[in-house]
């Protein structure tokens, strides 16, 4: 099969333009060479024409009788007309060999008819020659019609060329605009609306036009373009799908690590819920079969806590108490044979907390994203496991220093008191031995009465003390409850000056300073006959928190070694445990104030931080 052949569309474009040129070439030059060929024809047909008329002269002068000059002039004449150079050149062009035909026939028939004319100069001219002549001017008249025909020959010529060139001409023209508008302004007009489309975002839009030229090209490398902006375009939609997947899942990821973080910190008294709940929030975003944790909160075997995702007992596996063995065994038998297990330390710098189980289908390896969140997990777990022992030994250090406190207070007041009374009943004892008089008797056990009803006073005090608690959020409203309460039992006007802003204490500092309080404002609701007491607590300009009690009473006398007074006893042990200073002093007009200064724990962690940082 020949294989069809393709032309560009400037081929196509230069052959129309060539044939163009070409057909107007041959056009002018037919028009040239056709007028050069015609050149002399009108002068030759006139020229021939003329031998009718000379014949028929000289024929009328031998009628009547002219001279002969006259009549030899004549036949001159004529020969030179019928041998003129442009009559024989006209002749010689014709392509139409009838008219040299013509032509050797007049001259044939004039070198017979010369001489008979020639006779006739001195006698008449007969019938014969006058036959002869016209039949002369009938050969005359066949040679003009002759070059006339091939003249008009010429003509029909030419004009059969123009037609035919100009025909052609715009023939070709009409091809060439037709191949224009078919394989230029159509398929350019595509591909502009083609790339309409794709601006406005449509991609999938394809030229339709193929062909072997240049605008075919064009199409067929703008349609491969869009195929790869398409491939481009799919690769980067997935590629943001991919991104936009995984930024949702990182989200996830940290949103559960916050939550984690706030179930196992906020809640410590649920730590084993907050576990099972951190489990079940891992194994529905980590898509896993099952995730448990082995804790092993103090030193004992085997481990004392199992938690797992999916309930609270023991998972599957688990062959407590045999821990060891299945520390070492990581395939899974039995019904489930079709998961494996792999697990991760719960630990951190201090120690090891337990183990992180994760439970997986064979063949489905975990990601790494996977394996980071758990052990994250993991860590955050043995932060909170060590945050719960610090928070238990601190709380043990604080019920073992308020112990030390309370038995200080016991010892200093209630034991002290005791032990005088003790020795007051020995004393009376010893009096009723010795039968002394009944002033005696009765002053001592007047003092053993007193003592008594003082050591049960101090003793209720004491179990108030103890027996206190912050129930309000903050020092301040636990301040105010004081004073309300005291101001309920007393006529003395009470008022609080609330300024501490700047520090936070801790519950270990509150308690001290809520206590501290109460026995100076009981001292001096006791002892003061005061009109007003101000309790106030501020920051001083040294960085340090100061609680004062002041009264407008009578003065303290600074004797603190008399019978029954041990609430300053009390106050300074606490103060002691603050690492504070205790100033009890006489204000100058009546009036006493006891004020005590320390710097808070907050600021004693802030300026140890910033010397670890230096």
């Amino acid at each position: 099969m020949v294989e069809k052949k393709h032309y560009s569309l400037l081929t196509r474009v230069g052959v129309a333009f060539a044939a163009v040129v070409t057909l107007g070439l041959v056009s002018m030059i037919s028009s040239v060479i056709i007028a050069d060929s015609a050149e002399g024809d009108s002068y030759a047909i006139n020229l021939a024409g003329s031998l009718r008329m000379q014949s028929y002269r000289i024929v009328a002068l031998l009628q009547r009788k002219e001279q002969p000059s006259t009549v030899k002039q004549a036949i001159n004449d004529f020969e030179q007309r019928l041998s003129n150079p442009i009559l024989q050149h006209v002749v010689s062009s014709q392509l139409d060999q009838q008219v040299n035909v013509s032509y050797r026939e007049v001259v044939n028939r004039w070198q017979s008819l010369k001489p008979q004319l020639l006779d006739n100069f001195t006698k008449d001219i007969d019938f014969v020659h006058l036959q002869q002549v016209d039949k002369f001017v009938n050969e005359i008249n066949e040679l003009v019609k002759h070059i006339e025909v091939a003249s008009e020959t010429k003509i029909y010529t030419l004009r059969a060329i123009q037609v035919v060139t100009l025909f052609l001409t715009l023939l070709v023209i009409f091809i060439a605009m037709y191949n224009l508008h078919a394989r230029l302004m159509v398929p350019l007009k595509e591909l502009v609306q083609t790339a309409s489309v794709i601006r406005d975002g449509g991609f999938n839009q394809r030229s339709s036009y193929q062909s072997a030229d240049e605008l075919g090209l064009l199409s067929n490398t703008f349609n491969q373009m869009l195929d790869h902006l398409t491939q481009l375009n799919s690769e980067l939609e997935k590629r943001v799908e991919q991104k936009t997947a995984t930024l949702q899942r990182t989200n996830r990821v940290l949103e559960t690590l916050y939550e984690t973080s706030r179930w196992l910190n906020d809640f410590p008294q649920e730590f084993q819920t907050s576990i099972i709940r951190c489990l079940k929030r891992l194994q529905q975003l980590t898509e896993l079969k099952r995730i448990s944790v082995c804790l092993k909160l103090d030193d004992s075997e085997p481990f004392n806590q199992i938690l797992s995702s999916d309930q609270i007992k023991r998972p599957p596996f688990c062959q407590f108490p045999d821990c060891e063995g299945c520390k070492e065994r990581r395939e899974i038998q039995g019904d489930l044979k079709q998961s494996q297990l792999m697990s991760l330390d719960i630990k951190n710098q201090v120690g090891k907390y337990g183990e992180l189980l994760i439970e997986n289908e064979i063949n489905t390896p975990i990601t790494d994203w996977q394996l980071q969140l758990l052990q994250a997990f993991a860590d955050m777990v043995a932060t909170a496991c060590n945050h719960n022992q610090f928070i238990e030994q601190k709380a043990r250090l604080a019920m073992m220093s308020e112990r030390a406190v309370i038995a200080r207070e016991l010892h200093d007041s209630l034991a002290q008191s005791l032990s005088y009374q003790k020795l007051q009943v020995a004393r009376l004892r010893k009096l009723l031995q010795s039968e002394a008089n009944t002033d005696v008797l009765e002053k001592t056990i007047n003092e053993v009465q007193q003592g008594l009803n003082a050591a049960y006073r101090h003793l209720r005090e004491l179990l108030s003390t103890f027996r206190l608690k912050i129930d309000a959020p903050g020092l301040e409203q636990a301040l105010k409850g004081t004073v309300e309460e005291f101001q309920q039992q007393t006529h003395i006007r009470l008022h609080l000056d609330y300024r501490l802003q700047q520090f936070r204490l801790t519950a270990h500092e509150e308690i001290h300073c809520l206590q501290i309080a109460r026995e100076a404002l009981l001292n001096a609701i006791r002892h003061s006959n005061a009109a007003e007491i101000t309790l106030s607590i501020h920051e001083t300009e040294n960085e340090q928190v100061e609680l004062s009690i002041l009264d407008d009473g009578i003065g303290i006398d600074l004797n603190v070694d008399k019978p029954n007074h041990y609430g300053l006893i009390i106050i300074q042990e606490r103060v002691n445990s603050l690492k504070g200073t205790l100033t009890i002093r006489r204000c100058e007009s009546d009036g006493t104030e006891v004020k005590v200064e320390f710097t808070p724990q907050q600021l004693v962690n802030n300026q140890t931080q910033i010397r670890g940082l230096v």
